[in-house]
């Protein structure tokens, strides 16, 4: 396992336990707008304004293939390299983008890693966005 992978893996667990035990989401990430709202510990993916989309597909997923925490570590990174592709070419900001930007961008590193993860091929991925 390369070190970056195992960065980002405690990266993961920190996200997945701040889910968990941040009372007010009660452990569900759909609800990181509200806590955000109320200033409380988010996970920006990619933005604050969007950080609930990719943590609710990937756990929603998590729990409906029943994929372990390593597989959902991987979809992470499928997500990150496309929201690094998109916050390089255009934008992943609301202020800079409006809404679509940031909410959009979300959506597009959530299809991709939930395509990769169902064994989809890089052409395949790439669609998805």
């Amino acid at each position: 396992m390369r070190l970056s992978r195992i960065v980002l893996a405690g990266v993961v667990s920190l996200a997945l336990a701040a889910c968990g035990s941040n009372p007010p989401t009660d452990g569900d990430p759909k609800k990181s707008a509200q806590v955000n709202a109320h200033m409380g510990l988010i996970v920006a993916a990619p933005t604050a304004g969007a950080a609930g989309v990719v943590p609710a597909v990937l756990l929603t997923m998590r729990d409906l293939r029943g994929w372990p925490e390593d597989r959902i570590v991987d979809g992470m990174l499928v997500a990150g390299g496309v929201g690094a592709v998109i916050a390089q070419r255009a934008s992943i900001s609301g202020a800079g983008g409006g809404c679509q930007a940031e909410t959009g961008s979300a959506a597009a590193m959530a299809a991709a890693s939930v395509t990769y993860l169902e064994g989809g091929e890089p052409e395949q991925v790439r669609q998805a966005i």
